[in-house]
């Protein structure tokens, strides 16, 4: 979870997820499959995040919560953070397969995540508090760590296999997403009170926001109205 004092840096961050919706949700929407997947991506980095917040004022004050909801929000955290890695993954599959295709081949992949989450939830999981310092350790925190590296590992597997299909900015965002995000979980796994897997979170959403999904792009700023890019977008998605 990290260091208490970071707390104020937390809520930077979420104050700063929160701007990033309000422009992607200002303009005028082409109702691409993507930019809704781009919106879970979202939300599900701000409940992880927000559940950071959570642990580290439970584990604070610990002794004012039963055992069971201490550990079930503990749990919850790094459980949030294989679901953010499992967005990733089903970002990059959506220019690889039709929509019918796509769906079937998440529904048949939510399976990952859903065991991920029973063993982190079933195995213990230990807290640490020495001043400031704060975080959470044990097996469940090795798990998710195996998890969200897989995860990782999946998407950036599925990229190199599928290299010449679909979208290359896509990729390539998602590529930075993922290495900015693989860097600040080892650099987190060695030094457990440094808390850099939410900033890293949040600046992956920051990185697709601007190369992919920024409305503005899909909007004539003489006119007002959709361009050309918007259209060919809509029609690939369309036939």
């Amino acid at each position: 979870t990290g260091r208490f004092e970071d707390k104020s840096r937390i809520l930077r961050i979420i104050s700063a997820l929160v701007v990033l919706l309000f422009f992607y949700m200002r303009p005028r929407s082409v109702g691409l499959y993507t930019e809704k997947i781009f919106f879970r991506i979202w939300l599900v980095t701000f409940i992880c995040i927000s559940l950071d917040i959570f642990s580290v004022i439970m584990i604070t004050n610990r002794e004012f919560f039963p055992h069971w909801l201490l550990s079930f929000v503990c749990k919850s955290y790094p459980v949030s953070l294989v679901c953010v890695s499992f967005a990733g993954l089903t970002y990059v599959l959506t220019d690889l397969y039709k929509i019918q295709d796509y769906r079937k081949i998440v529904h048949r992949l939510l399976v990952l995540p859903a065991l991920a989450a029973v063993i982190i939830y079933a195995l213990p999981i230990h807290y640490f508090q020495n001043g400031n310092v704060i975080y959470t350790y044990g097996p469940s925190i090795v798990a998710t760590y195996a998890f969200a590296v897989a995860m990782m590992s999946l998407t950036v597997g599925c990229i190199i296999r599928f290299r010449r299909r679909g979208n290359p900015r896509r990729k390539l965002a998602v590529l930075i997403w993922m290495g900015i995000w693989f860097i600040a979980a080892a650099v987190q796994f060695l030094v457990n009170e440094l808390l850099l897997v939410g900033f890293a979170s949040s600046l992956g959403v920051a990185a697709l926001f601007v190369m992919l999904e920024n409305p503005e792009s899909n909007m004539d700023r003489s006119f007002g109205c959709f361009n050309s890019h918007a259209l060919q977008a809509f029609l690939k998605q369309c036939f």
